[in-house]
């Protein structure tokens, strides 16, 4: 039975006034400072309906984005001093330094005295670069497609079934990571990140690094995981063909929401939602969240911190009770090293979602690490049947041609490296008798990427019809090499014909033989010592002329045509006499045929 989610939206306004005085019933107004552009502040509204809030130190002409964040289940909202603009998140761009705004409750909703959330961060000033210098250590890297990301660095080798790359949210959220063995405990890989992916590297100077990129959001699988409203979305999903019942792959998660936040609204939250054949859960498609602990308890803000599931944390913050590194990363605390795990079956084809978002509001970051090369759906190693002579996967017995083409994939180059493959139960061909027995295992060399295995095929000169080898690649990265068909065939017999031909002494004629069987392209010797195809003869007498015709795979085939010359005829005319041109007359003439 699947659970449902219920939204119960309740529309709270303000009304409008200025703020130049305090204002009867709404207390005096909260004064708020942005610093490096952003601030969360919690509201209390002592028992009245509204509150004036004043907010300083803003850039004019800068965009900035608003968040009223419900406490306790209280509706809030928002609105500018002029009523221009109001609801639970809008953006304005600043007129002056300092602004105002109201944030207004459910005057039926006794919670409501307790307070709300207000929120706010620049979203164009920390485009254009952020507000803190970095230092050496975690390394990003932005402006790469989502299907370089993951075929090039997530999976590495591009060897893998993959298709329908898609990427979710703003590209400032995904990149490359390089160097984060000293902080993330992964050294290099893939960043998603609910904002910019340069707000991560450290120093650690800031407890709430982060900026607003993509405004809201809704996602019905990070929906389940979190009541709270989602913010800065980013993600990656793909389809993909493992050759393994079991894919795997490492990650960490890191957030600026930690410690100061843990148990709040503000649960930041990501997921690994894979579904497919085989998957059962609540999420899309039937899939299943894979970004969990052992225990099966999801990862995300209030889950694993320096209270719950402390085995798991890394505190880098006074406020986590621990600074581990505070020179490398911003983040203010991170998960170890995980693993995500999925039971599939072989060559079925499954979607997988990778995604991280804010929730609550979308000014402080978190990001997921995914480490490079350790998406493991299937092996190491690809294979191709290769045949020259046909250019597909069949040889024929005389020709002798075939080989197979073993790759590595991804791993240490500096290191030989071994494939191993068995020929399958179901081949009609045997060892022995129709080819040469196949050793089952090869070693790619250190320093190279493939090694090629030919397969010695027998002419026994017999008619058998097709005979197959099916090889089977252990640890396949793909699979059309899981299981490779290479066939045998009987040799064609090659014929050639060349008709006789009879002539005219000097007129030429066009010899060109006619070939059947045999196997394509084949090549031409005349005894008259030319090589080509056809040959153009004007024999005085007659002639005999042959070609010998060799195919590919060395069938040779002999054809003769015997020319027949006429000598052309001549008519020999003889004869005189006298004619007179006023009287009619004629002259006897001889003409003589030979």
């Amino acid at each position: 039975m699947k659970a449902q989610l219920l939204l119960f939206i309740a529309v709270v306004t303000c009304s409008t006034f200025s703020i130049a005085q305090t204002i009867p019933g709404k207390g005096y107004p909260v004064k708020i400072s942005l610093e490096n552009g952003r601030v969360r502040e919690q509201v209390f509204f002592n028992q009245q309906s509204q509150k004036v809030i004043q907010v300083c130190n803003l850039t004019v002409g800068e965009t900035y984005a608003v968040w009223a964040v419900p406490f306790q289940g209280c509706p809030v909202s928002v609105t500018t001093a002029d009523g221009a603009l109001s609801g639970t998140t809008f953006e304005f761009t600043a007129f002056s330094e300092c602004m105002e705004f109201i944030m207004c409750r459910d005057q039926e909703n006794a919670a409501c005295s307790e307070g709300a959330y207000f929120s706010m961060g620049c979203r164009s000033c920390e485009k254009k670069g952020g507000f803190h210098e970095k230092m050496a250590g975690l390394a990003v890297a932005g402006g790469i497609s989502g299907e370089s990301l993951i075929k090039d660095v997530f999976i590495g080798g591009d060897c893998f079934d993959i298709t329908n790359v898609t990427e979710i949210g703003s590209s400032d959220g995904k990149g490359t990571f390089a160097s984060g063995s000293s902080s993330i405990g992964l050294e290099q890989g893939v960043i998603l990140e609910s904002g910019s992916i340069y707000n991560a590297p450290g120093p650690n100077n800031s407890n709430s690094a982060g900026n607003a990129m993509t405004g809201g959001g809704s996602d019905p699988d990070l929906t389940i995981l979190t009541g709270g409203a989602l913010f800065d979305i980013v993600g990656i999903e793909f389809d993909f063909q493992p050759t393994l019942n079991m894919i795997n792959f490492e990650y960490a998660f890191a957030s600026e929401e930690y410690c100061e936040w843990v148990g709040s609204q503000f649960n930041d939250v990501f997921g690994f939602f894979i579904s497919g054949p085989g998957i059962s859960g609540p999420f899309s498609n039937n899939g299943a969240n894979i970004a969990i602990l052992p225990g099966g308890t999801y990862v995300a803000i209030n889950t694993v911190n320096h209270i719950s599931n402390t085995g798991y944390f890394v505190p880098n913050q006074a406020n986590c009770n621990g600074q581990t590194n505070m020179t490398d990363i911003q983040f203010d605390g991170y998960t170890t090293v995980l693993s995500a795990v999925a039971n599939v079956i072989p060559c079925e084809t499954y979607h997988i979602r990778l995604l991280v978002s804010d929730v609550g509001d979308g000014i402080y970051d978190s990001a997921v690490f995914l480490k490079a090369n350790s998406f493991n759906a299937g092996g190491t190693a690809s294979g191709e049947i290769i045949v020259p002579s046909t250019g597909s996967n069949f040889v024929y017995e005389n020709c002798d041609d075939g080989f197979i083409v073993f790759t590595r994939v991804g791993g240490n180059l500096s290191l030989p490296f071994v494939v191993n493959y068995n020929v399958l139960p179901g081949s009609t061909a045997t060892p022995g008798l129709d080819y040469a027995p196949l050793p089952g295992s090869v070693v790619i060399p250190a320093g190279q990427t493939q090694v090629i295995v030919p397969i010695d095929v027998y002419s026994d000169f017999l008619i058998e019809g097709t005979e197959t080898i099916l090889i089977g690649l252990d640890n396949s990265c793909q699979c059309s090499s899981l299981e490779m068909t290479f066939e045998i065939q009987d040799t064609p017999p090659l014929d050639v014909l060349l008709p006789n031909e009879d002539l005219c002494a000097g007129i030429p004629v066009v010899l060109e033989p006619t070939i059947s069987g045999g196997v394509l392209p084949v090549s031409y010797q005349w005894n008259t010592g030319a090589n080509t195809p056809f040959l153009i003869a004007a024999p005085a007498t007659n002639t005999t002329y042959s070609v010998t015709v060799t195919d590919q795979c060395g069938s040779t085939d002999v054809a003769t045509s015997n020319i027949t010359v006429t000598q052309i005829p001549t008519a020999i005319l003889s004869g005189s006499g006298f004619l007179c041109s006023n009287s009619p007359s004629s002259i006897n003439l001889s003409v003589n045929f030979t």
